[in-house]
């Protein structure tokens, strides 16, 4: 299967599940509303979106040269984190079974575009739209802190350092995930892990909006600690990573709003004093 084929079948996958979960969770009339409302909508978040497109796509250009600085600057964490926790991922991955293996699988490559696509979207039916504005700017905030580890740190997950500590299930199961897995990430990069950051900032978000989307708050842990739990199960990273993801999720969680609220004060003042006619 080719990158095209393996990016179209992720993509109607995950699609299908997220459309399911906008018309009962969200509601059509939310989203109907958000519909005839999309231009001001995308107006008002597009200084958000702008800036996570330009961070998407300036690391996708500049992925090769990132990976030559970080060789060049050669710290490698590897073995120090090995140190520390030593088997911890091959011993969890004693209660694999087909049907566990089968379902990590599922949660690691659909699982995970699911739940960072839905709130997003979720959040563009509400209004005032603060709620996506604090969830882009953490997505933003995940990744650019993410990346800059990556450069500045060498580390490998457990999968590259041999079967006889983990086995890499998720390339024994589906090796077609190498595809694209390997479009926007390499072996070096696995501290933090950004699966864990990007999930527990979800959770944490649905948490905060758990009395509007209470059946999403339910969901959403589920689905993040099943994709948290599956990096290591799958020996992709160690518990070390997931922890330094949990901390990353925090510090993006609160800068988020915090960023957002200062925004709201400054757009306020400049309407009281260039009041609109």
């Amino acid at each position: 299967m080719s990158l095209v084929d393996e990016i179209l079948l992720t993509t109607a996958i995950s699609a299908a599940l997220v459309a399911v979960l906008l018309i009962v969770i969200v509601g059509p009339e939310r989203m109907a509303t958000a519909i005839r409302e999309i231009r001001p909508r995308l107006w008002t978040v597009a200084p958000y979106i702008g800036v996570m497109v330009a961070v998407l796509t300036g690391r996708a250009l500049t992925q090769e040269h990132a990976h030559e600085l970080t060789m060049f600057l050669d710290v490698d964490v590897t073995w120090i984190i090995f140190g520390i926790e030593g088997g911890f991922v091959g011993q969890l991955q004693r209660i694999a079974t087909p049907e566990l293996s089968a379902y990590f699988v599922f949660m690691y490559i659909f699982g995970y575009v699911v739940l960072i696509a839905f709130p997003a979207l979720a959040y563009f039916c509400l209004s005032p739209l603060t709620h996506l504005k604090e969830l882009l700017s953490a997505y933003i905030i995940n990744d650019v802190v993410g990346i800059s580890i990556y450069i500045a740190v060498i580390a490998f997950g457990p999968r590259n350092l041999g079967r006889g500590l983990a086995e890499p299930l998720l390339y024994d199961i589906y090796p077609n995930a190498a595809i694209l897995t390997g479009t926007v990430n390499v072996p070096i990069n696995v501290f933090p892990s950004l699966h864990t950051s990007m999930a527990a900032t979800v959770m944490l978000f649905a948490w905060r909006t758990r009395q509007i989307f209470p059946v999403w708050s339910v969901i959403a842990v589920i689905y993040g600690i099943s994709i948290i739990f599956s990096t290591m199960y799958l020996g992709i990273h160690w518990f070390i990573d997931v922890l330094a993801g949990g901390l990353l999720a925090v510090f993006a969680y609160y800068v988020s709003i915090a960023i957002v609220r200062r925004e709201s004060i400054i757009v306020n003042r400049v309407a009281f004093i260039i009041p609109t006619r």
